[in-house]
């Protein structure tokens, strides 16, 4: 009898923990219906080679110099929305969704390594007939931008990194990091991302929580929960890093670079910025005291009259 009620309350046990588990579940929202919502009319997919489809926005004269905005992890192209106006009215402005994040979803390849996302990104300025530019990366994206200057000197008449990554770094990883490399946590983080968890990693990312807006989590969520993007934020965690590659390669960077940091970054250090700028050759810093991770969003007007002053020092003549 006792042997049998133990295996009643186990199995009834078992029973509300599966019950619990398919509650939490959150499928992918309708492709059709995020891109109605989220793209926008300047909106406009680019098939690549291989059969990937990336969502980039287009802004700006189209015979003036261009500028590629690249955007952070568990983010999009919307990221930027700040810098853009006022960036489009001398520049070409390029805003990628890059793979794994926006409306750009799975790539072909399932590639979302720092590398993948720069052949990526090349692909598409390709397929634009983009052939030379100035890269802007945030976090993320500053990675990528400050590989793709490695990779393509050539092509980049400017970069700029906002609290970017790509100097190696010791510390904890981030909550949603730390769960992509647990083997038992990871099918969480895969079918059950809930909005607070999105809410939590931004409000710990900004230096004042207010910054954190209902409309900035909302879209986060919403666009986390678009066809693929969920396991391209894992992929993306669980890629191999290269940060000491790059950090190897930008000695060598003889493009004109502006460094923009968060002075109170929860996520990178400040000690990343003096290292991009103590390795980059005339390498400019400028540091916002007081602002957190998420510069273009907290400090947008500040940090794009910045960008601005700085591109317009050094732009090209003509052409892209």
């Amino acid at each position: 009898m006792v042997v049998r009620v133990a295996r009643l309350a186990l199995a009834f046990l078992t029973a509300v923990l599966v019950l619990g588990a398919a509650a939490m579940i959150r499928l992918d929202m309708p492709r059709a219906a995020l891109i109605a919502k989220y793209a926008g009319p300047r909106a406009r997919f680019v098939a690549l080679p291989d059969g990937t489809v990336a969502h980039v926005r287009l802004d700006g004269p189209r015979d003036k110099p261009a500028v590629v905005l690249l955007h952070g992890a568990m983010n999009s192209l919307q990221s930027w929305d700040p810098w853009t106006q006022r960036l489009a009215e001398n520049y070409r402005v390029i805003r990628i969704d890059e793979p794994g994040h926006g409306l750009t979803g799975a790539t072909v390849a399932g590639d979302y390594s720092r590398a993948g996302m720069v052949s990526f990104v090349h692909a598409v300025l390709g397929r634009l007939n983009v052939r030379r530019a100035a890269i802007v990366g945030h976090s993320m994206g500053g990675g990528v931008a400050a590989e793709y200057a490695e990779h393509y000197p050539n092509e980049v008449w400017a970069l700029v990194l906002v609290d970017a990554s790509g100097i190696p770094r010791t510390g904890p990883r981030s909550r949603l990091e730390a769960m992509a490399h647990h083997a038992l946590l990871r099918p969480v983080l895969r079918w059950t991302l809930p909005r607070w968890m999105i809410g939590d990693g931004i409000r710990d990312a900004v230096a004042d929580r207010s910054k954190a807006t209902d409309e900035m989590i909302d879209r986060i969520y919403d666009l986390e929960h678009f066809p693929g993007n969920r396991a391209g934020l894992i992929g993306h965690y669980l890629a191999p890093n290269d940060d000491s590659a790059v950090e190897a390669g930008l000695s060598r960077l003889a493009v004109p670079t502006l460094i923009e940091w968060g002075g109170a970054d929860p996520v990178l250090p400040l000690s990343s910025a003096r290292e991009f700028q103590r390795l980059i050759r005339d390498a400019r810093l400028i540091v916002y005291p007081g602002v957190g991770h998420l510069v273009p969003e907290e400090l947008p007007e500040q940090s794009e009259q910045d960008a601005a002053s700085f591109l317009a020092g050094v732009q090209p003549s003509a052409g892209r």
